[in-house]
């Protein structure tokens, strides 16, 4: 025997719920009167409900960052601008952090594997003087 469609909502009514709800699942929820599994799996189900749903939650997000711009561009602030950097130019290389690449081997000891001359070494890097053994 086949199995037909027993989905209880059309994809449009599903789409209807994610239009406007900046894609908080909560309101999507109450407007269809249904659990957060059921909306996941019709996000799951269905690629036009998951387009809808990622395009509504990227509209906060364009708001958000049109104030920060505005902020900048308004206020003149500086705290706002070295945050956007730090968030957005990370391509142009402003960050907190450095990232390095490493393509070769690193070698790993364990504390009691190391010879006397490497533990002195290690001591004299930490300027701690001399190693205990």
């Amino acid at each position: 025997m086949a199995r037909g469609n027993t989905d209880k909502y059309t994809i449009e009514q599903i789409i209807t719920a994610i239009k406007g709800s900046s894609g908080i699942k909560m309101t999507i929820m109450r407007r269809l009167d249904c659990s957060r599994n059921t909306v996941d799996n019709y996000l799951r189900r269905y690629a036009t409900a998951q387009a809808a749903y990622d395009e509504e939650t990227e509209l906060p997000l364009d708001f958000a960052e049109s104030i920060v711009i505005n902020d900048m561009a308004n206020n003149r602030s500086v705290e706002t601008a070295k945050w956007y950097l730090k968030a957005k130019g990370r391509s142009r290389g402003y960050t907190d952090r450095s990232e390095t690449e490493h393509s070769g081997t690193i070698e790993h000891k364990h504390v009691t594997e190391l010879s006397d001359e490497e533990l002195s070494r290690i001591a004299a890097l930490s300027g701690s003087g001399t190693a205990k053994a």
